[in-house]
């Protein structure tokens, strides 16, 4: 067996698998409504919203102090380490 024929059998598998797997999924219809669990799943959505306004403001301190301190930043630094031939 050819590379390219394992290769395009194995991706055939996997997408079988996933599709399976997507159709097991539970019906609407047939799951019972179960409000702890959409209350569990807000207040997850919730707490990840507030991680995402920390981490812009982490984002904005770390540019604000880079500029202030005139320090390369980290994809500076891997572009003159690649201009170097590393």
């Amino acid at each position: 067996m050819s590379p390219f024929t394992f290769v395009l059998a194995l991706i055939g598998l996997i997408m079988y698998f996933i599709y399976k797997m997507a159709s097991i999924g539970v019906n609407r219809n047939d799951a019972a409504y179960n409000p702890e669990e959409t209350e569990m799943i807000q207040a997850m959505h919730k707490q990840l919203l507030k991680m995402e306004e920390r981490v812009e403001s982490l984002e904005t301190l770390l540019v604000e102090r880079t500029e202030r301190e005139n320090t390369p930043t980290f994809r500076e630094v891997m572009k003159e380490q690649q201009r170097g031939g590393r």
